[in-house]
């Protein structure tokens, strides 16, 4: 069972990705602001972070820099509505592993994290 963490001020966008993937059986944990979010990142210890740019108390881009310094390996999704090429590049030089737009395809978004779990299955194989 996977284990995932939704990291995004829209309380709307964190309900929907959270049942799609509970009826999935995954795990689903939720934080509506960076500081909550990076707390959770660090006692729950998730397989994929989905992970919003905009937020209130703290970008979500800063958030990706600390997950990052805290868990190289830690597989980061960015979802957002701020989806400038900026924002796409630094994101990816900061380590996230996709940059999906809203309005996002849920299929697809099923699909990333098939690809990350096998890809995470893959590397705890092979520690």
């Amino acid at each position: 069972m996977a284990k995932l963490l939704v990291i995004d001020d829209d309380k709307h966008t964190c309900e929907y990705i959270r049942k799609f993937f509970v009826n999935r059986k995954c795990d689903v944990s939720i934080a509506h602001s960076g500081t909550e979010g990076l707390e959770m990142f660090k006692n729950e210890k998730p397989d994929i972070t989905f992970l919003d740019i905009k937020m209130p108390d703290m970008g979500g881009l800063d958030v990706l820099k600390r997950i990052k310094q805290q868990a190289p390996q830690a597989k980061v999704v960015m979802i957002t509505i701020a989806s400038s090429d900026e924002n796409r590049q630094k994101a990816l030089e900061l380590g996230a592993d996709d940059f999906i737009k809203k309005p996002f395809d849920i299929e697809y978004l099923e699909g990333t994290v098939s690809l990350k779990v096998a890809m995470l299955t893959k590397e705890r194989k092979q520690s």
